[in-house]
């Protein structure tokens, strides 16, 4: 990356990983370290094949991050200007990628070398304790995840799901509106439910007041509420 390309900097001194890094140190260890990469729609940019282990900026467009089971593809997030992933493959040793990330749509990814992390790391402590709470909400995503595809009834596993699709929002105990980015038929098989049960889910949710559904929008009520009432 060139130094002077404030454009990358400014976007990548606004991600949370990034928050109040000592900006010189930021661009020094970036500058001719990084590798800006282009990708048309349906391009894989990242794969269980990957051998070089990478923070990886999404810069403009977006992407998408799927299971890297051949006989099972689901689609786990959906990657926007400012999204980050490989946040936890770094530092992993020889553990192989399970997902793999290809372009949504046209999109300009930022390639951040394992070695250039570990310096920025080791030299800034404000990047080190964004680091680890990046890594701990991940956890709680992900047990949510788990909660959504492998536990409890219809109603369950469709309210945590929901609930993971609003994870960038703080707002807990009120009204969120979310897209859903699938059809109900891949939902129903995300969630290993039958469609039938899954439509039967969103009744129940409807009725209870905790979401109202208009075509692949949903407002969350309260989030909260929701969650604990279908925790146990």
């Amino acid at each position: 990356m060139d130094i002077m390309d404030t454009k990358a900097l400014d976007i990548i001194s606004r991600i949370p990983l990034f928050r109040g890094a000592d900006t010189a140190l930021l661009t020094s260890l970036l500058s001719g370290n990084t590798k800006v990469r282009t990708y048309n729609a349906g391009d894989v940019i990242y794969s269980c094949e990957e051998n070089e282990k990478n923070l990886v900026v999404i810069l403009s467009g977006s992407a998408q991050v799927n299971s890297s089971d051949k006989d099972r593809d689901v689609l786990l997030r959906t990657l926007n200007a400012k999204d980050i992933f490989g946040v936890a493959e770094l530092f992993g040793g020889d553990e192989v990628n399970v997902s793999r990330v290809s372009a949504k749509s046209k999109c300009t990814v930022l390639f951040i070398p394992e070695k250039i992390m570990g310096e920025l790391l080791e030299k800034d402590k404000q990047v080190m304790y964004n680091y680890l709470n990046f890594l701990t909400c991940r956890i709680r995503f992900l047990n949510k995840r788990i909660a959504c595809f492998t536990a409890g009834s219809a109603e369950r596993r469709l309210a945590f799901y929901l609930d993971s699709l609003a994870e960038d929002c703080e707002k807990t105990d009120g009204p969120v509106c979310v897209t859903l980015k699938t059809s109900m038929g891949k939902l129903a098989s995300m969630l290993d439910i039958g469609r039938a049960s899954l439509y039967r889910a969103l009744e129940t949710l409807t009725q209870d007041g905790f979401i109202q559904k208009s075509g692949k929008d949903f407002i969350l009520c309260d989030r909260k509420a929701m969650l604990k009432n279908y925790y146990i």
